[in-house]
């Protein structure tokens, strides 16, 4: 079987990715983060290979091969023995829908089931979202895989045709208005902690769907022009986050979704609490006792994001720190609250480009 892998060294170590066609390999040569400048194909034989098809399968075979301890673990999350659909339901409801999320990402809250893996397989292939509808293939055996030949099938000068301008631009997303404008700026912020912080932007239909919330608060009627925004966005690492049931997203609402909208009431495991912030957040150390500053959400310079005197202004901005540490630029969310689909909240001006501004007339 010939796999082939875009990289910066051509000797292939554990942790490796390979894609099965050429193309596909060609389209990480000029993926900021992943791949690299240069293509090699592979001659391997798979023997001991797991193939998934989705995160479903991902959690069976994960299962099969659990410890005692592990099964414990898992019993005591789950609060039940562990089964495959209840494992990928745990996955799914942190956040993680695709094989690669559970993979790629154990150090913010997935258990490390790669190494578990090892135990039994030296491969892992799985269906992946870039390019759409390719297969990855991840080494995890022990040893080093050379290409079949020093020289690169394809160097990135080569390559450009394929996936670069995709690459380059943003998340293709959509805004409404009842201004017309050439650029965003954060509305200011008052009357408490209620006022949604950020920029939010959706798909075009959940975008027109805005229109009827801003006849609703008089902001508009019937007869008035309104401005869909095209946009490409740049959503950099997502936070995802569960719908507030009330559609709302001022910083109490987005720390108590973090912090309370995991698994059993727990936080969001994507979000990567640690057990110090977590007692912080209920103010009480592991058994129970109370801490000595009280409940909240602290900064580096002990800034409490909950203490009831601080500003809007001033909360709002110790909360874009706090999520930057943690490795965040936007949160994406299911909006089922304004009709579905994917939904951002990004939070420097400079993440977004306005492509197209659309005039439509309100017609109630």
């Amino acid at each position: 079987m010939i796999l082939y892998r875009a990289t910066t060294d051509p000797v292939a170590r554990q942790g490796a990715h390979f894609t099965e066609h050429l193309e596909d390999a060609i389209a990480y040569t000029d993926n900021p983060g992943f791949g690299g400048p240069a293509v090699y194909s592979y001659r391997v034989s798979p023997r001991n290979a797991l193939e998934v098809d989705d995160l479903e399968d991902l959690a069976g075979a994960y299962l099969d091969l659990l410890d005692e301890d592990q099964k414990w673990d898992w019993d005591y999350k789950l609060g039940e023995p562990p089964t495959a659909y209840g494992i990928f339901d745990y996955w799914k409801t942190a956040g993680y829908t695709r094989v690669f999320h559970v993979l790629e990402s154990w150090d913010r809250g997935v258990p490390d089931v790669e190494d578990t893996l090892k135990d039994k397989y030296d491969w892992i292939s799985y269906p992946d979202d870039f390019p759409a509808g390719s297969t990855t293939w991840k080494y995890i055996g022990k040893g080093s895989l050379k290409p079949d030949s020093k020289d690169p099938l394809h160097r990135r000068a080569s390559a450009r045709r394929v996936a670069a301008r995709h690459m380059r631009a943003g998340t293709r997303l959509y805004h409404l208005s009842p201004v017309e404008f050439s650029n965003f700026k954060q509305q200011e912020l008052g009357g408490g902690y209620q006022a949604d912080i950020g920029f939010h932007f959706g798909t075009k239909d959940t975008a027109l769907t805005a229109s009827k919330m801003l006849a609703g608060k008089g902001r508009i009627k019937e007869g008035d022009t309104v401005y869909l925004y095209e946009l490409d966005i740049d959503t950099g690492k997502s936070l995802v986050l569960n719908e507030n049931r009330r559609g709302s997203w001022s910083i109490n609402d987005l720390l108590r979704t973090i912090f309370e909208g995991g698994p059993g009431g727990g936080p969001v495991p994507a979000a990567g609490i640690t057990d110090e912030e977590w007692n912080a957040y209920y103010g009480q150390d592991d058994d129970g006792e109370e801490l000595d500053e009280g409940e909240g959400v602290f900064l580096a310079d002990g800034t409490n994001l909950k203490d009831s005197w601080m500003g809007a202004e001033e909360q709002r901005r110790g909360f874009l720190s706090w999520l930057k540490a943690h490795g965040f630029k936007s949160v994406k969310y299911k909006n089922t609250y304004e009709g579905g689909g994917d939904s951002y909240i990004v939070f420097d001006p400079k993440q977004i480009k306005i492509k197209s501004v659309t005039p439509y007339t309100y017609e109630g």
